[in-house]
């Protein structure tokens, strides 16, 4: 069926990747009162009819909302038969026609529509999208940002960095952009990746005052900042220091940004409040944290 003009952005999206999902769905026809005779891929995992209006449907002496049972009497298939005022009839109704094969069906039972060969009342979006998606190979630190305690925007920034995708000026560089190699926060080194989050002297004194706070070390790369302060045997420190890891990530990045645009600055003892005040309130909101028995302890770091 053809999208309607007026239908939204997303409407639109969504219902152009119905041929790529037809691959996943199957039918089985139970009475034949839930799937639609003409427009449901009950066939030959194809739809007989491609638009409301197709010719196919008159020609069989039927209507656009029939429904499969229509085919189904005193429990046997009945084909319809072709229109007589129709002298040509189409390719798709001749091919059905003289090549069906009856499926099976129970009249005591619905028709039950299959994803992957599992019912579709059972499926949720998460096995929708990765069917359909595009997948790498899983990478080992993926749990180093998507743990139990993670705020979705600070773990998105945080996946960016660990692939090293934000747009640095080593990276812009790269591409040809004229831009200063120098970092914005202590105006002395490189800016990259590791320098921004890690060895650079402005956040390395913001990263220094949180790990103290957490009784930690501060090592001199991004991943081993995530891969050391990820790697505490208790299950409450781990998702704190990985909270803790995202946010300053995402507060450096904001200070940054903020400078190249020529807005002003925080300065680090704001950022670090600014850091605590964020861990705190995610703290808050969680109930596997403030179910855990050493609430108090943890919270105590960060005062």
């Amino acid at each position: 069926m053809e999208i309607a003009t007026d239908c939204s952005w997303i409407l639109k999206k969504v219902l152009s990747f119905r041929t790529l999902a037809r691959r996943f769905l199957t039918f089985t026809i139970g009475n034949g009162n839930n799937t639609s005779l003409w427009f449901d891929p009950w066939w030959n995992n194809t739809c007989l009819a491609s638009k409301v209006d197709d010719p196919i449907i008159s020609q069989a002496y039927s209507n656009k909302l029939a429904t499969v049972n229509t085919l189904i009497l005193s429990g046997r298939w009945i084909l319809p038969r072709p229109n007589p005022r129709r002298h040509h009839l189409s390719n798709v109704l001749q091919s059905w026609l003289h090549d069906f094969v009856p499926p099976t069906f129970d009249l005591d039972k619905r028709d039950d529509t299959l994803w992957n060969d599992t019912p579709i009342r059972k499926i949720t979006t998460s096995h929708i999208w990765d069917a359909i998606r595009f997948k790498l190979p899983e990478v080992p630190w993926h749990h180093l940002i998507w743990h139990k305690l993670k705020v979705t925007r600070y773990a998105h920034h945080a996946w960016l960095i660990c692939l090293n995708r934000l747009p640095t000026f080593n990276r812009l560089l790269a591409f040809g952009l004229n831009v200063s190699p120098h970092c914005l926060l202590c105006v002395g080194g490189l800016e990259n990746r590791d320098h921004l989050f890690a060895s650079c002297a402005f956040s390395r004194f913001v990263l220094q005052a949180l790990a103290t706070r957490l009784h930690l070390s501060v090592p001199s790369t991004w991943m081993n900042l995530i891969t050391n302060w990820g790697a505490h045997p208790s299950e409450g420190h781990r998702g704190i220091a990985l909270l803790t890891t995202q946010v300053f990530a995402y507060h450096i990045w904001r200070e940054r940004t903020v400078r190249l645009h020529n807005k002003g600055c925080f300065g680090p003892s704001k950022i670090i409040d600014g850091i605590l005040v964020d861990v705190k309130t995610r703290l808050a909101s969680s109930v596997w944290f403030v179910k855990n028995a050493n609430t108090e302890y943890f919270l105590s770091w960060l005062r």
